[in-house]
């Protein structure tokens, strides 16, 4: 007599559809996640190649590079601007310079 001629185990077909079930979902789950992850990937091929282009092209309108453009010449008028007042100024100050401060020659009693 053989061992397992002891043991009468009958597993109904549920049972073993179940058991069926739990050893192959992992291996499908991993074919989705690995399908929509390169189907993910050509999809972000083609928006990083759109962001490229939107960040190094202009279109004379609404793109990335467009708008640099424009706050890189704003902030070279403003330099330059800057640079006008600060002249100004220098001169303001030299001649603030030649102004006499003394104050002894300045009466402060009350004269009638």
């Amino acid at each position: 007599m053989m061992p397992l001629d002891l043991v009468d185990v009958t597993i109904p077909w549920p049972t073993a559809l179940v058991i069926v079930a739990m050893i192959v979902a992992p291996s499908v789950g991993g074919w989705i996640t690995a399908a929509r992850s390169a189907a993910s990937t050509r999809r972000g091929t083609k928006a990083t190649e759109q962001v490229a282009r939107t960040l190094t092209t202009n279109n004379h309108g609404s793109h990335v590079k467009d708008q640099l453009d424009r706050i890189e010449r704003t902030s070279q008028s403003n330099a330059a601007a800057i640079i006008a007042v600060e002249r100004r100024l220098d001169s303001h100050d030299q001649l603030l310079e030649t102004i006499s401060t003394d104050t002894s020659n300045i009466p402060t009693t009350p004269q009638e």
